[in-house]
């Protein structure tokens, strides 16, 4: 792995040089593993809810987003994934998710946006679990 060096020049008074700060860039490798934001949905006994109803609505457009759909039939529900990363700021972004089914619903607020390195796709605040 090669490492790449910046030089900054401290400059001073006139444009005198009064010093370089040398330092190592170290590169950002990502792994190949793909990340998720789901949300378990459990019922009040904690048994998961199958065939709920949910809408993304990200906060700062009022854009309504694609439901990915439900991960299986134990009550996960995917939002995003790495792929979405290129419409995500890195500080993350907020976004209100509405679940219904039947007579119960839930409306929630996240925030979601991208790893330390921006590699992955993560839920930054909020809840992962939720009873409906």
């Amino acid at each position: 792995m090669s490492v790449k060096r910046r030089t900054f020049s401290a400059l001073g008074l006139g444009g005198l040089c009064l010093g370089q700060v040398t330092h190592a860039v170290t590169p950002v490798r990502c792994t190949m593993s793909a990340s998720v934001v789901a949300l378990k949905v459990v019922d009040a006994k904690g048994e998961p809810v199958k065939g709920a109803q949910l809408t993304l609505r990200r906060l700062s457009t009022g854009a309504t987003l694609p439901f990915a759909g439900p991960m299986g039939d134990q009550g996960d529900y995917k939002l995003l994934e790495d792929a979405d990363l290129p419409d995500l700021r890195a500080e993350g972004e907020d976004f209100e998710v509405r679940l219904q089914k039947e007579a119960r619903s839930r409306v929630l607020r996240l925030r979601i946006g991208k790893d330390v390195q921006r590699c992955h796709i993560r839920l930054l605040q909020g809840e992962a679990r939720v009873t409906l």
